[in-house]
């Protein structure tokens, strides 16, 4: 066998010297170079001025792209082919997120979190007002819009007595709620007011009047018709007469 120290060139460069801290020398070496150099200074500025107009260039190019993206999508939303396609893509991609449960769980809260904030905003929630104002009135005066919602709340007035547990509930809240009302002094007050104005005015009214008058007409010969009713009235006036006679 030869002896190794032949292959002295096959052996690997010692760790002293490594290929970063060539490079870290050779950098040092020439930037002492290029500020000995008395122009160094200069050439740094019409390298700097050189690299903003082109940015400044770039910047440019950069505005002109997005004015020419605006005018293209404008151009694209007048096009009913596009909005078409644009429609019906968003109608797949609503689908394709409505069946994912987690995205639909996150969009709820997301939308939960978003209405609390907005409610707090009270700027927000006074321009909000004026818009359901306008709205309603504009809706107030379309016609057939007026009739539909017509036609759906009976409809849902129908559906709705049907059922007797809605009712049960509604005429135990009407209950309560009437109790609650003859126990304030100011509202009993001013309903009896309100009903009192109501009467005086409805006795004006001769139509009214005359309603009334033929309900009564009505209500007491289906009275004198019902024995039982008539007996009871006859031992109340006997009893009447006999308290006076004394």
């Amino acid at each position: 066998m030869p002896d190794s120290g032949h292959y002295d060139f096959l052996k690997p460069i010692s760790s002293s010297i490594t290929v970063p801290t060539c490079r870290q020398q050779c950098k040092r070496e020439w930037i002492q170079k290029k500020r000995a150099d008395p122009n160094f200074k200069q050439n740094e500025k019409e390298t700097d001025l050189i690299r903003k107009k082109r940015k400044r260039c770039d910047e440019e190019n950069k505005a002109q792209e997005q004015q020419a993206d605006l005018f293209r999508k404008r151009a694209k939303r007048i096009d009913e082919t596009y909005k078409a396609n644009e429609q019906q893509k968003d109608l797949i991609r609503k689908k394709t997120i409505r069946r994912d449960k987690q995205c639909k769980a996150k969009e709820q809260q997301n939308q939960a979190i978003y209405k609390k904030t907005i409610r707090l905003d009270k700027q927000y929630k006074a321009k909000e007002q004026q818009k359901d104002v306008i709205r309603k009135k504009a809706v107030r005066l379309d016609k057939q819009y007026k009739a539909t919602e017509q036609q759906k709340d009976v409809i849902r007035k129908k559906a709705v007595r049907t059922d007797t547990q809605y009712k049960a509930t509604e005429q135990q809240r009407d209950v309560i709620r009437k109790k609650t009302v003859r126990l304030d002094k100011k509202y009993k007050t001013t309903e009896q007011q309100n009903q009192a104005m109501y009467k005086i005015t409805m006795r004006l009214d001769k139509q009214y009047k005359a309603k009334e008058q033929q309900k009564d007409v009505i209500r007491k010969k289906a009275v004198r018709t019902d024995k039982q009713y008539k007996a009871t009235e006859q031992q109340r006036d006997v009893i009447r007469k006999k308290t006076a006679l004394r």
